[in-house]
């Protein structure tokens, strides 16, 4: 996929009911949040973690429940803050945290004693929470912890030494973040050339607000999806994103997942239903990373993959079906139902399959009706399917039928010229079978339709055999006058007819 995301502004890109689980704990759990905002810290922690059971999800239950239960509050309430704290923090280090690994599940803390400064932050904040002990979570570029206190002692909960990090981002997705900003403008110019990728990365990136726990569950899904980011595991880091967006909202996260979403469709295969539904995903970025052009670009692009190259139609309708139902924006409905609906028809017009090729033309131009472009098919194909019956009258019919429909048409040269042609084949037909009263009646509407209109360019010749014809009629039955008449009026609307005039002459 051709795209270049931009920088990503305030719009929601998450659709929730569309978000992939990987286990049904998890699923139960952020759908509960969800639907009433419920948030299980304990259980969202641990649901991050694909492998963790219910046996240890209870079995971690007991555990954290056993912990607070130890602390007599009573005596704890009466200490000094900066003491209390101590006592937390050392009671819980000492029950559940044996080893620093940089990257691990919260889950590992309850099966291997190991943690890192995300996970113990997560831990300690809900014992906080739990104390009823006012805290704070900071993030910065490489650390999170905890201030206890925050409006009083301000007592730092440090949970890991400070530089060896939560997440490592790698010099490549720094540059290209910042690149993204200075080519929008949100970094000067001077300002781009003047400092380091990395200053600019701590200050544009990271977030200056204190986080809670709900955000921290976002922070630790997002470290996830970092870590399947590095192993190449894109369609499960996007899906780590999409739940860290949950928890997270925001511009950083926006990014991620618009960069992400874009090498998956970049890879993907449109026979795969995972890059439509990527496809669909991203089109939730219009606006705010992607414009409409890039959206229809890519759309077209699936046109040329599936329906010109490989000639497949019912793929394309199947993509083209799954997006039109999934798509929210109507307008965007519209103009991709356009496309589908007028590259269907030019692939049945150029296999001379018109007939085919109308319904997808006329929907095309119910849609855009000022279109030339579809216009232009449309009436090409009615052309050449009138052409092809061989029924006068059917002709007409079909003619007729789409005039009625269309009133645009009434402005086409060749459509009028049609139309006016078929009358007069049709006035020449009833007469040559002896039925005149007809034969009159489809001259006058050749008449009365070419007086409505200048848009038509009737054949010379046929013109004046239709009318020849109908002179003849007359002449032959001894009505000399009628058949000078019906030669006048022929001359009125093909001046200087050599026919015509020759028949005149005769009958003068």
């Amino acid at each position: 996929m051709l795209l270049t995301p931009l920088v990503p502004r305030a719009q929601d890109v998450v659709d929730a009911s569309s978000i992939s689980y990987f286990s049904s704990i998890e699923k139960n759990l952020i759908s509960q949040y969800i639907e009433t905002g419920e948030t299980d810290y304990l259980g969202l922690f641990l649901a991050v973690d694909p492998d963790v059971t219910l046996n240890e999800l209870e079995e971690a239950r007991i555990r954290y429940k056993t912990a607070i239960e130890e602390f007599n509050l009573d005596k704890l309430n009466k200490k000094k803050a900066q003491v209390k704290v101590q006592r937390i923090y050392r009671n819980i280090h000492n029950s559940f945290f044996q080893l620093y690994r940089e990257k691990n599940y919260f889950s590992h803390v309850f099966q291997k004693g190991e943690y890192n400064c995300v996970s113990a932050t997560a831990f300690y904040g809900m014992v906080f929470e739990s104390l009823d002990i006012p805290f704070t979570i900071r993030e910065n570029p490489t650390h999170v912890y905890l201030v206890a206190y925050p409006e009083t002692d301000k007592i730092l909960v440090e949970t890991t030494a400070p530089g060896v990090g939560f997440n490592l981002y790698s010099e490549t997705f720094k540059r290209t973040f910042i690149q993204k900003l200075a080519e929008n403008k949100i970094i000067s110019g001077m300002e781009y050339e003047g400092e380091d990728v990395n200053t600019l990365f701590d200050k544009y990136y990271f977030n200056d607000e204190d986080i809670d726990l709900t955000r921290l569950v976002g922070l630790q899904y997002m470290n996830d999806a970092i870590y399947k980011l590095e192993k190449d595991e894109l369609n499960k880091a996007y899906s780590q994103l999409e739940k860290a967006y949950l928890f997270y909202p925001g511009e950083k996260l926006r990014y991620m997942l618009l960069m992400t979403g874009v090498q998956l469709l970049n890879r993907g295969d449109y026979y795969d239903d995972e890059t439509v539904d990527m496809y669909v995903r991203l089109t939730r970025f219009e606006g705010q990373g992607i414009d409409r052009d890039m959206i229809l670009g890519e759309f077209g692009k699936i046109k040329e993959e599936i329906l010109v190259r490989k000639n497949d139609p019912e793929r394309f309708a199947e993509v083209h079906n799954v997006i039109h139902e999934r798509i929210e924006s109507q307008e965007l409905k519209n103009e991709i139902a356009f496309i589908f609906h007028v590259e269907n028809g030019r692939v049945l017009f150029n296999m001379g399959q018109y007939r085919k090729g109308l319904d997808f033309l006329e929907e095309a131009a119910r849609l855009k009706p000022e279109n030339l472009n579809a216009n232009g098919l449309l009436v090409t194909s009615i052309l050449h399917i009138a052409s092809n019956e061989p029924d006068p009258g059917k002709r007409i019919e079909f003619l007729d039928e789409y005039r009625n429909r269309y009133a645009t048409l009434e402005a086409n040269g060749h459509f009028m010229t049609m139309l006016a042609e078929s009358y007069l084949g049709e006035s020449s037909r009833r007469f040559i079978t002896s039925n005149p009263s007809k034969g009159l009646e489809w001259l006058e509407k050749f008449e009365k339709l070419t007086e409505s209109t200048t848009e038509m360019n009737t054949s010379y010749n046929l013109l004046g055999e239709a009318y020849s014809t109908a002179a003849v009629y007359y002449f032959r039955r001894g009505n000399k006058s009628k058949a000078r008449e019906l030669l006048k009026r022929g001359l009125r609307y093909s001046p200087g007819n050599f026919e015509l005039e020759q028949r005149l002459r005769v009958l003068r």
